[in-house]
C-alpha cells in the first residue's frame, strides 16, 4: 500500500500503487457531519488535479474517532474535517506535502 514518505511502489503486475491513502469515515455520526460532501469534493479535487492514480481515496464504516468532525486518515494520521475545511485540507495536507501525493 503507500509508504511513509509517498514513494510508489511497483505491484507485482509492474503498475504503480497510490502513494496517498486517504479514508473517509461513513459512520452514521461523521454522515451526518457531511463526509458525503466532503467524499464529494475531494473526488472532484483528485480529479481536476490529475492525481487519480496517486491518492487512494476510500470510505469506512467508524472510525472511533468522531469527536468535532468528519473522522478522515490520511496515510496513517487521523484528522477531523469539516466540508467546507475540504479545500484547505487537500493543498495543505496532499498538494503541499514534501514530496507531493
Amino acid at each position: 500500500m503507500a509508504t511513509g514518505n509517498h514513494e510508489q511502489k511497483k505491484t507485482p503486475d509492474n503498475s504503480r500503487e497510490p502513494c496517498v491513502a486517504l479514508t473517509i469515515c461513513v459512520g452514521s455520526s461523521c454522515h451526518l457531519k457531511g463526509s458525503r460532501r466532503i467524499v464529494e469534493h475531494l473526488q472532484a479535487l483528485i480529479e481536476t488535479s490529475g492525481f487519480q492514480d496517486k491518492i487512494e481515496l476510500k470510505g469506512a464504516f467508524c472510525m472511533g474517532k468522531c469527536v468535532s468532525g468528519v473522522s478522515v486518515l490520511l496515510d496513517g494520521a487521523y484528522h477531523s474535517l469539516q466540508p467546507e475545511e475540504t479545500n484547505a485540507f487537500f493543498t495543505q495536507n496532499i498538494l503541499k506535502k514534501p514530496g507531493g501525493p
